[in-house]
């Protein structure tokens, strides 16, 4: 499948680096923080193109805030584990590592070797994770 806009994110702690292409080219670049300010500015511009796709690493905790915003505005995304990033980046395309080349470049892997989409999951899933993590916590602490 191809897609027209993309936006590659490089997600960091306190910001996320935006770079979105359409078309293959590169549009714009941004940087939002990681908070509701920032979401709500990056829900601007996904709102100004019609099926936007978005492709970020999965940094732990980092990229968590990410992908409960975007599922909660039911917006398609990619996932990708920062290993097969580095792997599909180091195909000649990473030579400088910043935080925008990274997001270029993620942007890039998903229109030249699109990505399966990550699919979404029932709020409930993420409630009895939540709620094993606090048993084996409690567990723990008794023992």
């Amino acid at each position: 499948m191809t897609y027209n806009v993309v936006f590659g994110i490089d997600v960091s702690s306190k910001s996320s680096t935006v770079s979105v292409l359409i078309k293959r080219n590169e549009f714009k670049h941004f940087t939002i923080a990681n908070d509701l300010v920032g979401f709500n500015e990056l829900l601007e511009q996904l709102q100004c193109y019609k099926h936007p796709v978005v492709i970020f690493e999965a940094t732990g905790v980092y990229s968590l805030p990410l992908q409960s915003f975007l599922d909660h505005h039911n917006y398609d995304y990619t996932r990708i584990n920062p290993l097969s990033a580095k792997k599909l980046m180091d195909n000649n395309l990473r030579h400088l590592k910043t935080d925008r080349t990274d997001a270029h470049n993620l942007a890039k892997i998903q229109c030249d070797v699109p990505q399966p989409l990550t699919p979404k999951q029932d709020y409930r899933y993420h409630e009895m994770q939540n709620a094993s993590r606090f048993y084996e916590e409690l567990t723990r602490d008794l023992v």
